[in-house]
């Protein structure tokens, strides 16, 4: 579940927007939950900050023809795509 959502995370439609300091924040496209925020490594490696999957996370891009990172946080794993 998306924090603050009645709805599954699983297939949720995302939004990920960025900032000047090349931080990207994802929020629900329904509700405009926000789950956290990322930043991108070297690498294709990022670290991301998900409160309501267990805090810090990490990530890493995938090889495909979509923006495509696997989170591994404390509380779960999250793929995101967008």
């Amino acid at each position: 579940m998306f924090p603050g959502a009645s709805q599954p995370l699983q297939n949720a439609p995302i939004t990920v927007d960025s900032d000047d300091a090349c931080r990207h924040f994802v929020s629900s496209q329904s509700g405009g939950a926000t789950l956290g925020s990322f930043e991108d490594l070297s690498g294709g490696e990022a670290l991301a900050n998900f409160p309501g999957l267990g805090g810090v996370c990490t990530g890493q891009y995938l090889s495909t023809n979509a923006f495509r990172i696997l989170f591994s946080c404390p509380d779960c794993q999250l793929m995101i795509s967008w």
